[in-house]
């Protein structure tokens, strides 16, 4: 599952999408059993690739993880608890 995570996020990202697009890939992917803590190890490696290719890229990678931790409102939460990294 992890992989399938990691090559949607890249493609998303390669194909012009944003962070609604990613947020929601992030959410089916989390529907579908995958763990918070696997979901921010998949993100730190995505982070790495696009680190030396595009910011901005990276920049919505950051963002993405802030979800994905629960550095956001609650209202925007992907998981009930908050990822202690």
């Amino acid at each position: 599952m992890k992989n399938n995570y990691m090559e949607t996020i890249i493609a998303v990202v390669n194909n012009g999408g944003g962070l609604d697009e990613i947020y929601d890939a992030t959410v089916r992917f989390k529907t579908d059993g995958l763990r918070q803590a696997d979901a921010y190890c998949v993100l730190k490696e995505v982070r790495s690739i696009f680190a030396n290719q595009d910011e901005a890229k990276e920049d919505l990678i950051l963002e993405l993880m802030d979800y994905v931790v629960g550095f956001c409102q609650v209202r925007y939460y992907i998981w009930d608890s908050v990822l202690r990294t």
